[in-house]
């Protein structure tokens, strides 16, 4: 079983990769930064590149009884996923708030479809005059247009 790796730079702590170098003051790995990454990481994917087990991108080597790596999940966990969309999806929603009639857009696509898998738009059905399926905007989606969410 492979656990993803979040970053939480305990195996550094522990002791270093064959590309570190140990910190006695520190007591850590003099590569890894403040924000817990791993300052020769650029070069160390370069000198790996078609490794079968590369340094990074295997996952977590020290998953189990590790307190760092617990709260920084339960940290991801709480802190609330940013939400981003494109130009395209931009336009559906200003559309939707701004010039469509009702406060339905009419039509379905990729961006839409997106746009639904995020909150930020909904299915109001069909019409018996329009084959298109219709959509109007969430009130997540007029936060996240207005800026006002993430």
């Amino acid at each position: 079983m492979i656990f993803e790796c979040v970053k939480c730079g305990y195996c550094c702590t522990v002791r270093p990769c064959a590309y570190g170098e140990w910190d006695e003051e520190k007591g850590q790995c003099k590569f890894l930064t403040k924000d817990n990454l791993c300052s020769k990481y650029e070069e160390i994917k370069k000198a790996e590149f078609k490794c079968m087990y590369p340094m990074f991108g295997c996952g977590c080597s020290s998953s189990l009884f590790n307190e760092r790596r617990e709260a920084k999940i339960a940290a991801m966990a709480m802190k609330p996923k940013e939400i981003t969309i494109n130009q395209e999806q931009k336009e559906i929603l200003d559309h939707t708030m701004h010039r469509a009639a009702n406060g339905l857009y009419c039509g379905d696509s990729e961006d839409m479809q997106d746009l639904v898998k995020k909150g930020l738009m909904v299915s109001a059905g069909k019409k018996s005059f329009v084959p298109d399926e219709y959509f109007k905007i969430t009130e997540k989606g007029r936060k996240v247009f207005s800026g006002q969410e993430n």
